[in-house]
């Protein structure tokens, strides 16, 4: 039998091609939602922060504007009670003022004034004298400024020098004197702040009143008008009027770490989600190259069980050889335990119309190798035997076939020539177990010398046994997977095996059928082979 005609080509599957996979592309995007998720936590934190440092610098600076506005209303006030102290007295009033009028004082210029009768009366000046707001509104607005709880002011910053003017009278007393005095402010309105003062730190804006208008505008820190970026605002009382103080941060407030923390967060996000899907990504390569390899080993077992068991098959006699006098009958089962056949064989060698011989043998190790050493074996008896030599002379030459050394396995037989018409039978066994003879409803095992298993020792010298078989007697020979069974000695499965053949006599198919039946584990599946040869009388 040809084994190449007999098996059925294996498909190769090719080894997996990379490609992107869904694992890698999912943990790359989560990687990406949480580094955007903790970036804009930390702009959060940032602006956060921001802002919280931003309104307390801006606290502090309109807590220093808080502070000057004495600098305006004692002098003016200072100056209306002396006025009320001294009936107007011109020269205290210009002696008081001086001091506050020109370099350094606030005031370019000042006035006492006298109202009654619904009109304002000059009375002393200090500097430039110039009349409050407009002509027409003097009256008005010395009244307003006598009936005021603090200091009135005039925005007159629209003027080519801008100015701010101020009025104030005695706030004790119901008094006709009101002082008015003019501030101007520098032509470029810049405000300087130097850098290691408090507020290096910040852009501000000034204007007068509750309006950022330009045209309320009192000084600036920054040649950039209107501030741009993140402002915060903050208005503080200035008389009957107010300061509006507007503040940008020129730096980061924080310091530059927690401004570049989202940027940071993100390039380390990015290199960690990358390098987290090339990880996944070589995980479920190597998952795929396993399960490549895994089915690669299955086809490759499977292949090589094919092969055996075709080989094993093609040796194996299809059927057996008629021989006068007697019944032969044979059953072998393979095994399902693992992915490799076994070694057993069995054959039936006729040498003349009353005499032939039988061999029932079982190669250690599994698979092509096992198969391969069963036919060197199996076609070496059959020479030995058509050529004339006895069981032992059989098994003595087959060490030339067999080492344990060299081939890695050994073989165990049971080798029997028989004189059919003088029922004897001259028995060899070289590690097998033994011949079971049956004679009725009894039956016992042959005893006879166990040599080694062929191709351990080479200087083995076989002997065999002779004994006779009763008339219509059954002797059966089997390899060791009929009686093998895990946690169980060999006495038992013997002992089993010659329990349920006495029972009651059976035909001889009928026998076999009974012992694979009534044997089988579904613990255990090992090759099993039985050869049974009954006498007909």
């Amino acid at each position: 039998m040809s084994i190449a005609a007999s098996e059925t080509p294996g498909t190769v599957e090719a080894a997996p091609n990379w490609q992107p996979n869904s694992l890698s592309i999912l943990v790359f995007l989560a990687g990406l939602v949480l580094t955007g998720a903790l970036a804009w936590i930390a702009i959060s934190i940032h602006d956060h922060n921001e802002d919280r440092l931003l309104n307390l610098e801006l606290k502090q600076a309109a807590s220093v504007v808080t502070a000057a506005v004495p600098s305006i209303q004692i002098p003016l006030t200072s100056a209306a009670e002396l006025a009320a102290a001294t009936n107007g007295s011109p020269q205290q009033f210009q002696k008081y003022m001086t001091a506050f009028v020109g370099q350094p004082g606030p005031f370019v210029g000042a006035s006492l004034w006298r109202l009654g009768n619904g009109t304002a009366t000059l009375v002393a000046g200090v500097g430039p004298v110039s009349e409050p707001a407009a002509s027409p509104g003097t009256t008005a607005f010395l009244t307003k400024a006598r009936n005021a709880s603090t200091f009135a002011i005039v925005n007159m910053l629209n003027r080519p020098l801008p100015t701010i003017a101020y009025a104030a009278a005695a706030p004790s007393a119901d008094t006709p004197w009101v002082v008015y005095a003019e501030r101007q402010l520098p032509k470029s309105r810049h405000l300087k702040v130097t850098q290691n003062s408090a507020f290096s730190q910040l852009n501000y804006a000034l204007y007068l009143g509750l309006s950022t208008k330009p045209t309320n505008l009192l000084e600036a820190s920054s040649n950039e008008f209107p501030l741009q970026g993140h402002l915060a605002t903050a208005s503080v009382p200035f008389g009957d009027s107010a300061i509006t103080v507007v503040a940008t941060p020129n730096q980061e407030l924080g310091g530059s770490l927690l401004a570049r923390l989202p940027w940071i967060i993100v390039v380390a996000g990015v290199l960690l989600s990358l390098s987290a899907a090339v990880l996944a990504d070589y995980l479920v390569r190597r998952r795929r190259q396993a399960e490549w390899l895994a089915s690669e080993n299955r086809r490759m077992y499977s292949e090589q069980r094919s092969i055996a068991e075709v080989l094993q098959h093609a040796l194996l006699p299809q059927a057996l050889p008629e021989v006068v006098g007697v019944e032969t009958a044979i059953r072998y089962v393979a095994g399902s335990e693992g992915t490799d056949v076994g070694g057993d064989w069995y054959d039936v060698i006729p040498l003349d119309d009353d005499h032939f011989i039988f061999v029932l043998g079982d190669v250690s190790g599994r698979g092509v190798e096992a198969a391969t050493i069963m036919a060197r074996l199996h076609f070496a008896i059959r020479a030995y035997a058509i050529q004339g030599d006895a069981p032992a002379e059989i098994l003595g030459k087959l060490g030339r076939f067999l080492d344990i050394d060299q081939d890695q396995s050994f073989a165990t037989i049971l080798c029997a020539l028989v004189d059919v018409p003088r029922h004897s039978v001259t028995l060899v066994n070289a590690g097998h177990p033994p011949l079971l003879l049956l004679n009725g409803k009894t039956g016992d095992f042959v005893r006879t010398t166990v040599f080694p298993p062929v191709g351990v020792d080479r200087t083995t010298v076989y002997e065999a046994t002779d004994f006779v078989v009763p008339g219509e007697a059954t002797i059966v020979a089997f390899t060791d997977g009929l009686i093998e069974r895990r946690d169980e000695s060999i006495d038992t499965g013997l002992e089993r095996l010659r329990t349920l053949t006495t029972e009651g006599p059976l035909g001889l198919d009928d026998l076999l059928t009974k012992i694979l039946t009534e044997s089988s584990s579904a613990e255990y599946h090992d090759d099993t082979a039985i050869l049974a040869v009954r006498w007909k009388n």
